[in-house]
């Protein structure tokens, strides 16, 4: 079976998208044995399966090989809650880092109907909530794009009051975003947990439940105060 899937992987490196038939040709395995091997490695996040149908190396498996393993640790850490997250509220759930200005999902999970933030994993901008969030915890940070210093100091003030970041509409019509911080072990900044949806308005009770589930991640992350994993703010 992990030569199989090693074959798979293999195979599946030398192409910017191959179909399943093709996939079957070239490792030389069963058609229902090489269709078994991608779904387990597509729940894994090791293989992503494209609007077409075929396949391609998968977002976790580029993290797992690339040198930011504090990434690659919130993204073993953070996909069970998000996945369960998204499901209890039917928004999209994704879990993200900031480096050096450019934010990058750990995790993410979407609801049956709605947004899918799966195909991109860098797809937010800093304006948005949760790069607000995230953008609001470091002790010296420039404004988003979109905001005057001004508009940014009265924008960075309330998010620290209130411990979230909310975009009703702002950036886009009728779509509605959440974003809480998640804290390490050591009270710093590590990540935002976001809730993205199709809605007019964000549904009540929805900040509580992103604090929740951020308060849990952030009793697994060990505290790392001059690790990668800090991103900057401390209690």
């Amino acid at each position: 079976m992990l030569e199989g899937a090693v074959d798979v992987l293999d195979a599946l490196s030398r192409f910017e998208a191959v179909g399943l038939s093709d996939l079957t040709r070239l490792i030389g395995l069963p058609k229902t044995t090489v269709h078994r091997l991608l779904e387990q490695m597509t729940a894994l996040d090791l293989v992503d399966r494209t609007d077409d149908g075929s396949y391609r190396i998968g977002g976790g498996l580029r993290r797992l090989a690339a040198p930011d393993r504090a990434l690659h640790g919130l993204t073993r850490i953070g996909r069970p809650p998000v996945t369960s997250l998204s499901a209890s509220t039917r928004s999209a759930i994704t879990l993200v880092v900031l480096r050096e200005r450019t934010l990058m999902m750990a995790a993410v999970a979407a609801p049956e109907r709605g947004i899918d933030l799966r195909e991109s994993r860098t797809s937010f901008r800093l304006d948005t909530a949760v790069g607000q969030v995230l953008l609001a915890a470091a002790p010296e940070s420039e404004p988003p794009p979109s905001m005057s210093p001004r508009q940014w100091q009265r924008a960075r003030a309330a998010i620290r009051r209130e411990g979230a970041a909310l975009d009703r509409q702002d950036l886009a019509d009728g779509v509605c975003c959440a974003a809480v911080p998640v804290r390490n072990q050591d009270g710093a900044v590590v990540a935002a947990l976001a809730s993205v949806m199709i809605a007019s308005q964000i549904p009540a009770g929805l900040v509580e439940q992103l604090r929740r589930t951020a308060t849990q991640l952030g009793r697994r992350i060990p505290g790392s105060p001059t690790g990668p994993v800090a991103l900057v703010e401390r209690r």
